[in-house]
């Protein structure tokens, strides 16, 4: 990920890059260069909010840019996101190395207004389920129930019973407990 920062606005840093993928010692070098556009001495220990604006973020690919458009949104809307660099570092390293099918489940979770620290620290918990396919909320939940009931959650029944199952009745049902964030994609809010 390269984040384009700028420490002010009258700075000409606009055009510069971070580059995250490399060690703490390469990003915190390529800082310490900003010293004459006003870097603060303790910037270390400072949330990236007070002292560092990242203009623009490149991402490898859609979830990545995703999940790191929110996390960025709430570094800089939230005033309790005391987050340092060092610490989003960490993150994007920690992300970098991340399964896949993880990282799905956190960007699905972010979508739906978690934050990413809650997403990591609760990865195991999550449940995201995919629909391809879907039009709408009610198709969603659809399918979602279909695939519930095929997965036993109502016991085992029998094939020619499953005719007489209202799918969307039990989709919407479903739907209290469950959250459609977007066609074709189931979470478990807890």
């Amino acid at each position: 990920m390269e984040l384009q920062v700028y420490l002010n606005e009258d700075s000409d840093l606009n055009t510069e890059y971070l580059d995250f993928k490399g060690k703490w010692e390469d990003v915190k070098k390529k800082i310490e260069e900003f010293k004459e556009c006003g870097l603060p001495d303790n910037w270390e220990e400072l949330p990236i909010y007070e002292w560092l604006t990242i203009d623009e973020v490149e991402c490898e690919d859609e979830t990545e840019e995703s999940v790191w458009g929110v996390l960025l949104d709430d570094i800089y809307h939230n005033p309790n996101n005391e987050k340092t660099l060092k610490e989003l570092f960490d993150d994007y390293t920690d992300w970098y190395i991340m399964d896949d099918e993880d990282k799905k489940k956190i960007a699905a979770y972010m979508k739906y207004g978690y934050s990413y620290d809650w997403c990591v620290e609760y990865l195991n918990d999550l449940e995201v389920y995919v629909f391809p396919g879907c039009a709408d909320e009610e198709e969603t939940l659809e399918k979602f129930a279909r695939f519930k009931v095929e997965e036993g959650l109502y016991g085992n029944i029998p094939e020619t019973l499953t005719y007489y199952i209202d799918y969307n009745l039990l989709g919407r049902d479903l739907g209290v407990e469950y959250a459609v964030i977007e066609p074709g994609v189931v979470i478990n809010p807890f």
